[in-house]
């Protein structure tokens, strides 16, 4: 006689809708366009006839001050021509002083061009002007860039100034960050910085390059730590038609990985934004596509640190890399509306996909034959038994 429990009952009856409405799976991992920002950035050499003064940094960590005939201008532009390790350079903090040589306000200061710093890094420009020692803004160093080195900071309004004084990266023992030659111009009036770019992958006018998936990003150096690798924005695209035997079905599209913000918009129009990139996320276009036309499907990716997205933590501070791109499969999963919810795409605890419940047990749990010793009954160990034999 053959038994069978209400378990297994519900484990068939489980398998065999499964079967029954199971979806038809499309891959989605050939002929996506990819498109990464270029990482060099236009350069800018402020006119001669704005130079108000120059000189030389020496390597300490207390701060540096000169001074100079009293000048107003609404921006200014620090060149740094380079460093005691060429080509990097940089500083921990930079300030402008009055005739009595006291640092103006910064409040209102803000940098408007920068060419070389690592921006999701602890190098970061802004760092140079936020008032605390211990960060630094660094010249590119994934990538080095070579000198001068220049930053653009408009004061907000139009400020007298006598001097400067600048602090060194507080890290004595750190082999680069260590500026050298300085020049320090101004203007009354903005500088006339090189124009942004004007590509923007929504509208098709980027760079693209055929890849497949899974992708990474960027190819990284075998010893990628020390926060070497790419983060920052990437853009894919995907254009395909639709099957119009589609039509009427339930059509989910499913990533299993995306690092670690992603962006989508579907023939122009934006869908969702998803956090998380350790975990899939599923997508309904059952309304939404063009049956038996063109779709373009774009996403837009971004690893750049973010304390708002799992682990949370400034990737300086881990001990593991965020990579990024798109490095697990996407596929459409096609099936009759009359289906088992996908676990996903629901979005509710408990809501989708196949939810089996134990009831708990009327009868009385059996007490175990074997005791447990209590640790505190163990006897100590005999030090004789691990004593050095001669």
């Amino acid at each position: 006689m053959i038994r069978i429990t209400c378990c297994q009952i519900l484990l068939i009856l489980a398998l065999t809708l499964e079967c029954a409405f199971a979806a038809e799976r499309f891959p989605m991992n050939q002929g996506w366009d990819f498109y990464r920002p270029d990482e060099s950035r236009e350069s800018f050499a402020p006119d001669n006839g704005s130079l108000v003064a120059s000189g030389e940094f020496t390597i300490t960590t207390s701060p540096q001050e000169a001074s100079f005939d009293p000048r107003s201008a609404r921006q200014i532009c620090l060149v740094l021509d380079g460093g005691h390790t060429p080509p990097f350079a940089g500083l921990a903090e930079f300030e402008l002083l009055d005739a009595q040589g006291e640092a103006l306000p910064r409040k209102d200061w803000k940098i408007v061009h920068c060419s070389s710093d690592e921006p999701t890094d602890a190098s970061a420009v802004a760092h140079l002007i936020d008032g605390r020692p211990e960060t630094l803004w660094h010249s590119a160093w994934k990538t080095p860039a070579q000198p001068p080195h220049v930053v653009v900071i408009d004061l907000g309004e139009t400020v007298r100034f006598s001097g400067i004084r600048a602090l060194q990266r507080q890290n004595r023992d750190a082999g680069t960050g260590f500026a050298k030659g300085w020049r320090l111009h101004a203007s009354a009036r903005p500088f006339a910085l090189p124009a942004k770019s004007t590509i923007d992958p929504l509208t098709g006018t980027a760079p693209w390059e055929r890849v497949t998936l899974p992708h990474a990003v960027r190819l990284e150096a075998l010893n990628a730590s020390g926060c070497r690798n790419y983060q920052g924005i990437a853009w894919y695209r995907r254009e395909f038609t639709a099957d119009a035997a589609w039509r009427g079905k339930s059509i989910l599209l499913r990533f299993e990985g995306a690092m670690q913000v992603a962006e989508l918009w579907l023939n122009g129009e934006r869908l969702i934004t998803h956090f998380g990139g350790y975990q899939p996320f599923v997508i309904d276009l059952s309304d939404k596509l063009r049956f038996g036309a063109a779709n373009t499907l774009v996403v837009k990716l971004d690893n750049s640190d973010n304390p708002a997205v799992p682990p949370g933590t400034p990737q300086s501070r881990l001990d593991f890399t965020y990579f990024g791109g798109l490095y697990r499969e996407v596929y459409f999963d096609v099936s009759d509306k009359l289906r088992i919810t996908d676990e996903i795409a629901a979005n509710q605890v408990a809501g989708g996909g196949i939810f089996v419940r134990y009831p708990e047990s009327q009868r009385p749990v059996p007490s175990s034959p074997w005791t447990p010793r209590s640790p505190t009954t163990t006897p100590p160990p005999n030090p004789s038994a691990f004593a050095t034999r001669s």
